[in-house]
Order: structure tokens, then sequence, then C-alpha cells
């Protein structure tokens, strides 16, 4: 995971935030802590594994609210999901990710290991519609393979 998203903070104008999301989410790095490169890496190396259910939808809500509540200036606001797509309410899921969307969060979804066609569906609705805002590879260790292409996109203005 340091490795994937040390991708997206080489632009001093972005800062980066880390939830870790289960039926409980770990905001394991807060979006306005200005952490140094290593203790990032430090901080995403010890996140811890939530093994119980997902609530996606939650983890929606605390994400765009920390994204509104430390907004500056014009830099975007983008949230990236990266999930095997099997939350507990897909229905909450793509509610949230449709309000989300339309408060001005850009949206994009990383996929690891989807294969069904449900799962497919709620990928594309955590990217707030498009499909070419979703990523999918695999399994978690391809997932740094994909880090130039999602961050080249997601920076993008």
């Amino acid at each position: 995971m340091y490795r994937l998203s040390k991708g997206f903070i080489g632009n001093r104008e972005s800062k980066l935030g880390f939830y870790v999301y289960s039926t409980t989410f770990e905001n394991v790095i807060p979006l306005s802590s200005g952490l140094t490169e290593e203790q990032l890496r430090r901080s995403i190396l010890s996140a811890p594994h939530l093994k119980t259910t997902t609530r996606t939808d939650l983890a929606l809500l605390d994400a765009a609210n920390n994204l509104r509540n430390n907004r500056e200036n014009d830099i975007p606001m983008i949230t990236v999901v990266i999930t095997d797509a099997k939350s507990d309410d897909p229905t909450a899921t793509r509610k949230v990710a449709e309000s989300v969307k339309l408060s001005g969060i850009r949206m994009y979804s990383v996929g690891i290991g989807i294969t069904e066609e449900s799962a497919q569906k709620e990928l594309t609705a955590l990217a707030g519609g498009p499909s070419y805002n979703v990523f999918n590879v695999k399994t978690w260790d391809k997932l740094i393979d994909i880090v130039t292409t999602t961050s080249a996109r997601l920076c993008a203005p």
C-alpha cells in the first residue's frame, strides 16, 4: 500500500488521507496530517487489517466529510476506494457514492480480485458512474502495477 500511495504524494499541493474500513473504520492518516514521507510509510505499513464485514457506505461518508472539512483553495477533492466490492449494504453504498459525487468529489474505485458482475456494478457505483474511473487488479500484490495509470488519471486537472 505504501508504494501505491507514494505515487500520489509527490505533489506539494496534494494531501493524502488513509482509511481502513470494515464494520467500523479507522482513520489511519488524517487528511490534514502533513506527515513526512517516512511517517506516511510507517503509518500505512502498520495499518490494521480489520477482518470483519464491510460498511463501505460509512467509510465514504467519513472520507467525504473529511475532504469537505479540510478543503483548501481550488484543490480538487478526490476519493479512491480500494476494495473487494463486497460491502454489507450495496444499496446504501451506491446511494452514498452518488451523494458524494453530487457534492463535487471526484470518485475512483480500485477492485481487487473482482470477478462477479454484482461486484463490478458496485465498483462502478463507487466511482460515481463512469467506468473509466474504475480500475481492477487480480491480486493485492498487483496493485502497484497500476500506480502510474491511476496517479496520472487522478492528478489530471
